[in-house]
């Protein structure tokens, strides 16, 4: 049996100019101003990684405005399932979204010593924001399908005393905000996923187990 090797070693804390990851070394030249899991390959291939980062950006002011945006079309007493559901989805993202816009002025400050080598970026952080944009996923999409059966239950409240015409723009305006915010969020965990495949430990993890 082939004997196991550590995943990667560091001799300084994360942070510090040089980690040996599995056998290739990074170093402070192949940080890039923004953290891998928000670049993807900003710091090894300049204009594809500020594309991706431009991207990654707008996913994830589209999903924090506009789910902001359906909050404010909620009644909280006519709509209170909805309303529940708002306040938790709406508290995990934004918690995802503040630990990461920390990360990533951590990180950019000049002369910085947090900066996160790729690929070793804490768990806990990428839980954080993968997860709670998953759970606040979950609950849009929860939404949209317990609106569809009715116009006037605990999730989809529209006010009686707007006219037919009202009430029908009323209704697209809230299914379009959720269609938005649905098609964000998605796009957010993409590309999080993808940055964390890219730069993270998971090709040195296969050549480890194709070994064994």
């Amino acid at each position: 049996m082939a004997q196991r090797q550590v995943l990667y070693q560091a001799t300084q804390p994360l942070g510090s100019a040089q980690l040996t990851k599995a056998g290739y070394t990074m170093s402070e030249a192949n940080r890039g101003l923004v953290p891998y899991f928000v670049s993807g390959p900003l710091s090894r291939s300049g204009a594809v990684g500020f594309v991706g980062t431009l991207l990654h950006v707008a996913a994830w002011l589209v999903a924090v405005i506009v789910s902001a945006q359906i909050g404010s079309h909620i009644h909280q007493d006519s709509s209170p399932g909805a309303w529940q559901y708002w306040v938790a989805g709406y508290t995990v993202i934004l918690i995802g979204f503040i630990v990461l816009l920390l990360a990533t002025i951590v990180h950019a400050f000049p002369g910085s010593k947090y900066k996160f080598p790729e690929g070793a970026a804490p768990p806990f952080m990428m839980t954080l924001f993968i997860t709670g944009v998953q759970i606040s996923l979950t609950f849009d999409l929860l939404t949209a399908i317990a609106s569809s059966s009715g116009t006037n239950n605990d999730f989809f409240f529209v006010n009686s005393s707007l006219t037919a015409t009202e009430q029908d723009d009323e209704r697209s305006a809230q299914r379009m905000l959720l269609v938005w915010s649905i098609m964000a969020k998605f796009y957010v965990i993409g590309f999080l996923k993808n940055n964390q495949e890219w730069a993270g430990p998971a090709n040195e993890l296969k050549k480890l187990v194709a070994e064994e």
